[in-house]
């Protein structure tokens, strides 16, 4: 047990230690609020940060509570303990069962009128991460805010669990019937994290001292170097060499065929989805398809309800809800890394997860001989991540082009 309270400590030691580097790094840049940072990176990394650390506070104070109870700090039931080793009783020995009998005695009296609660004194494993964010923002701006479900592994490997097939035959039955059976197959699945990583071309050092934003800036531009990469990758990454295995490469997701144009399509996407009890709440577009929607104009087959400039975004009137779904509901994320022709409609929330070994990482390099002699900087960013789809039939592929 106090070997499990250590390790929650370590942890938490830890998250504090990550929440101060944002606020000295937010300092540094010369920051007075989180959105002073364009990127937002820093505000999410305090704020994910500051929540596990409240996590893990409550979970030390449940653990030091339980280790309580068990009467491991407790001198009395020690010496119990050492005198059932012994060869004999000695009367302080004696007196201490004597009294940690009574003890035990007048609390199971005491509790039959107080509140009950189940205790395990076992030893219990302590997850690698306690996820404190689990709701999508309002309006997504890229396709890595999709992906809720990210969950810090502790090592390098990682084992997920896969649903390849799902047959619900639940029905009513009779008295004394063989009930009918479902079929929900799991295939587990092994991976490991991917680096994704890139350095800046040498920069005069000067730059830092003459130019206040300069390190900002550069911050910002590789930071958003590596969730391009990765966005690439969780959308067609094949699965070779140190490639992940993206969306459009893991079998068994929902297949769309054209269908009259691109908004039918879509549409249609929705209804196959729903058909096998999925919930689609966001649409992943290539920028050129977006534009393809965006103006698409009234035909002789009747008017097109795409919202406006001069009508109310309302359902039923001047509004696209019949083709993309409630807009409080379900996102439009446009995104370069989604190619051209292809849509992805898919439950984003819950169906795929984003496992990471190593958090977004920024070093500058002043000390190799070249960079000394030319008095520059080199900055590298990278991380360690590997995506996993859990569910692939949640996602449908529509193919937006005949």
């Amino acid at each position: 047990m106090q070997s499990l309270l250590n390790h929650l400590l370590t942890l938490r030691d830890n998250e504090a230690a990550r929440r101060l580097a944002c606020v000295d790094t937010a300092r540094e840049l010369g920051y007075s609020k989180w959105s002073d940072d364009k990127s937002g990176e820093l505000g999410r990394m305090y704020r994910t940060a500051d929540a596990t650390v409240k996590a893990l506070d409550a979970r030390i104070a449940e653990q030091r509570e339980e280790i309580r109870r068990s009467g491991a700090d407790n001198p009395l039931v020690q010496a119990v303990k050492a005198a059932g080793h012994g060869g004999g009783a000695t009367e302080r020995t004696s007196r201490a069962e004597t009294e940690s009998w009574a003890r035990r005695v007048a609390q199971q009296f005491c509790a039959r009128n107080a509140e009950h609660r189940a205790i395990s004194t076992g030893v219990l494993d302590v997850p690698s991460l306690v996820p404190p964010f689990v709701s999508l923002m309002r309006w997504p701006t890229r396709l890595i805010d999709l992906l809720l479900n990210r969950i810090p592994i502790d090592q390098n490997a990682v084992e997920y669990y896969r649903e390849t097939a799902r047959t619900n035959n639940a029905d009513v039955v009779a008295d004394l019937a063989t009930k009918p059976t479902s079929t929900f197959t799991l295939t587990p699945i092994q991976d490991r994290a991917r680096v994704i990583a890139h350095l800046s071309e040498p920069i005069p050092a000067r730059y830092l001292a003459d130019v206040d934003q300069v390190q900002p800036f550069l911050a910002r531009e590789m930071a958003q170097g590596i969730l391009a990469a990765l966005e690439a990758e969780v959308v067609a990454g094949d699965g070779t060499g140190e490639h992940m295995t993206g969306i459009l490469n893991t079998p068994g997701t929902t297949q769309i065929a054209f269908d009259t144009d691109i908004l039918t399509t879509i549409r249609h996407s929705f209804t196959e989805l729903q058909q096998i009890g999925e919930a689609p709440d966001a649409i992943a577009l290539n920028p050129a398809d977006a534009e393809t929607v965006d103006l698409t104009r009234w035909g002789t087959a009747g008017g097109l309800l795409t919202s406006g400039f001069d009508h109310p975004n309302t359902a039923g009137y001047g509004s696209s809800s019949n083709f993309f779904g409630p807009s409080d509901e379900v996102k439009r994320v446009i995104s370069p890394s989604v190619p051209q022709g292809t849509a992805i409609i898919g439950d984003w929330g819950t169906a795929i997860t984003l496992y990471l070994r190593e958090s977004m990482s920024l070093m500058l390099n002043y000390w190799s001989s070249e960079l000394f002699e030319t008095n520059a900087f080199v900055m590298r960013c990278e991380m360690r991540s590997v995506v996993g789809v859990l569910r692939p039939q949640a996602f449908a592929i529509a193919t937006l082009h005949a």
